[in-house]
């Protein structure tokens, strides 16, 4: 896997979870920046709905636990029958543990991660539809087909992890992609087709941007528009130049170690893009990122060491 395939933005749509959004897919090629970066938000407000599902199924739990005490000494039934009727089954028998991941996958399943993948889709595809040109219907089918995606990302790694056939592993994620943009392709043409490509070429960097100029909008030196676009070019050039240079390199990749030898390629060009102290902002902002980078990597390979 190359230094490229590393640090790229390829999705997503995963996408958008990190552990919920398939944080395996990072060692496929989705891009450990795009869900360090461009899922963060989603998962905010992720979050807050998750409490509030919780407190909502604990009630319930509790609702369908007192209607089965009535029921065995045979008192009259429970003041709503509907809520007992349409309330979940307990995630697991009493003194057994509950499975947490599992519960939160089968979550994602339903209308809750339909909910966090159009949230997610219009947080990472918001400028490419507003700067695609399209009818209200054709906007309508192409936000689907991204919502559609991003869901199968979120089942991703359960998938992958389910294959057994060696070549159809090798080819998952491709084939996946493959599958996408036929999809676009029919319903937008070649020209929007490869509009799209690009655009999602650069979607970890674009998340990035969007984050950084965020943080410094308040201060004295927002980032501009011109400003923006240079960095994202900026960005997405170092990361193909530094993939071209590593292909042929089949050992292991120290992702910490190119993402710094990546920043200070990309710094080192951008004396002439931003201000100085737009530069030392982004400087900070590359170091705290470096470390909930380093932070997720961990966690990462520990799971990915106790699952094998």
């Amino acid at each position: 896997m190359d230094k490229s395939t590393i640090l790229s933005a390829g999705l997503g749509a995963g996408c958008l979870l990190f552990g919920a959004f398939g944080g395996w897919t990072y060692y496929q090629g989705a891009g450990l920046r795009t869900e360090l970066v461009g899922k963060q938000s989603a998962l905010e407000q992720a979050q807050a709905q998750i409490r509030a599902l919780e407190a909502k199924l604990k009630k319930s739990e509790a609702a369908v636990a007192a209607a089965k005490a009535e029921a065995a000494v045979g008192t009259a039934a429970p003041e709503s029958a509907t809520e007992v009727a349409t309330a979940p089954a307990p995630a697991a028998a009493e003194g057994e543990p509950v499975d947490s991941k599992k519960k939160f996958s089968e979550m994602m399943k339903g209308p809750f991660g339909e909910m966090i993948s159009k949230q997610t889709v219009n947080m990472m595809y918001g400028d490419l539809l507003k700067e695609m040109v399209l009818t209200p219907q054709e906007r309508e089918a192409f936000h689907k087909i991204l919502v559609e995606e991003t869901m199968a990302s979120q089942r991703s790694a359960d998938e992958y992890k389910a294959i057994t056939d060696p070549k159809l592993k090798a080819s998952f994620y491709s084939d996946r992609q493959k599958e996408t943009e036929a999809k676009v392709q029919t319903l937008l043409g070649d020209q929007r087709l490869a509009q799209y490509k690009t655009y999602k070429g650069q979607i970890g960097e674009r998340m990035m941007v969007k984050q950084f100029e965020s943080q410094i909008a308040m201060s004295q030196t927002p980032l501009a528009p011109d400003q923006k676009k240079q960095l994202i070019q900026v960005m997405t050039e170092e990361r193909e130049k530094m993939g071209a240079e590593s292909k042929g390199d089949n050992g292991k990749p120290d992702i910490m170690q190119n993402q710094r030898a990546l920043n200070q390629r990309i710094n080192a060009r951008l004396g002439t893009v931003l201000m100085p102290e737009q530069l030392k902002e982004l400087n900070r902002w590359q170091d705290s990122m470096a470390q909930l980078m380093e932070q997720a990597v961990k966690k990462m390979d520990d799971a990915k060491a106790e699952g094998e």
